[in-house]
């Protein structure tokens, strides 16, 4: 009688502490869970604080100019409104790198799917890859990127998405946006920029690519003739052109 009754004391103890476990399991899962959804909330809310101030304040910095001073050096930048840009400078880099810039709303499906790192990105995915991602390399890297890209179309103007991409774009040697790249590339400020001098500023963002004098001569042709074709046609029209 006594071996019953203190097996069904162990056996109790045992189911208590099975209950205890799972109990303080249960609860562990329930408080991972919580801080998950709270840092995505505080991580959401950090990124639609910092869209809505970079709508009206030129950004500080940039993931990418963030890893170029801490990894290789000085970092040159020069900001520049897009009003005291000529208009065949931004006509320029839509030619070059989306076309359709103003009818899209931030990405472009089968841009995505035939594009690697780096290509194929339309002109809102390259601002939200410059202000706040080093790359954007494989499915989810370019799902994030496409993401921001979206939020960035809600929440800015297409004028203000341009803007901020003209100022923010990496040429390679710590030298960032449009501006900076005129100086350095012709030695001169970049609203003194022929079309011509344009559409080769436009065509140099891809030099890092491997483009020999030939190929990048040929680009600059290339870039000329889509930029007046999409003047033509409108395509510029959310710039005012």
């Amino acid at each position: 009688m006594a071996k019953k009754e203190s097996s069904k004391i162990d056996q109790s103890a045992n189911q208590s502490v099975r209950l205890d476990w799972r109990d303080r399991l249960s609860r562990g899962t329930r408080f991972a869970a919580r801080c998950i959804v709270w840092t995505t909330c505080i991580i959401f809310a950090v990124f639609l604080l910092l869209v809505s101030l970079f709508n009206v304040v030129n950004p500080p910095f940039t993931a990418r100019v963030a890893a170029q001073y801490f990894s290789s050096g000085p970092v040159f930048r020069e900001q520049v409104d897009l009003n005291q840009l000529p208009q065949h400078i931004p006509v320029a880099f839509i030619a070059a790198e989306d076309s359709s810039f103003c009818q899209h709303w931030g990405f472009d499906v089968e841009a995505i799917r035939l594009s690697g790192e780096g290509r194929g990105a339309t002109i809102s995915q390259q601002t939200a890859r410059n202000l706040f991602l080093l790359s954007s390399e494989g499915g989810f890297g370019r799902l994030i990127e496409s993401t921001i890209a979206g939020f960035l179309e809600i929440l800015m103007s297409k004028r203000r998405i341009l803007e901020i991409y003209l100022n923010t774009s990496d040429y390679g040697g710590g030298v960032f946006g449009v501006a900076t790249a005129a100086t350095h590339t012709f030695d001169k400020p970049v609203y003194q920029l022929t079309d011509r001098e344009a559409a080769k500023l436009a065509a140099l963002f891809r030099s890092n690519e491997g483009l020999d004098d030939e190929s990048l001569q040929q680009r600059t042709v290339a870039i000329l003739d889509g930029a007046k074709l999409i003047s033509k046609d409108s395509r510029t029209a959310c710039i005012g052109s």
